[in-house]
């Protein structure tokens, strides 16, 4: 969810390892400084789902959708809570380039 709210990823590492020490040593750029329009129950979300500590995760998918309840929707429309202006910003989210 980070990274396709803001266009790219959480955490970045020049190898595997690289990565997994970011993962568990750093914290991402805030949520809302990237996006300062999103409402802060969706950052809320965002933040408990990358959650190093299991405990402070959702416990479930069924949890997490209902967290997410306000901003998802079966038909399409309307898929960010009144008032939101979260659908204004839709990243391309391109895969890396394969360096030769």
């Amino acid at each position: 969810m980070y990274e396709a709210l803001t266009g790219r990823a959480p955490y970045v590492g020049d190898s595997y390892n690289a990565l997994l020490f970011a993962i568990q040593e750093g914290t991402p750029t805030p949520l809302e400084e990237l996006r300062v329009d999103l409402a802060p129950e969706l950052v809320s979300v965002v933040k408990r789902a990358m959650a190093i500590d299991p405990n402070a995760s959702f416990q479930s998918a069924e949890e997490m959708t209902q967290a997410l309840g306000p901003w998802l929707s079966l038909d399409g429309a309307g898929s960010t809570p009144p008032g939101s202006s979260a659908a204004a910003f839709a990243p391309t989210i391109a895969p890396p380039s394969r360096r030769g």
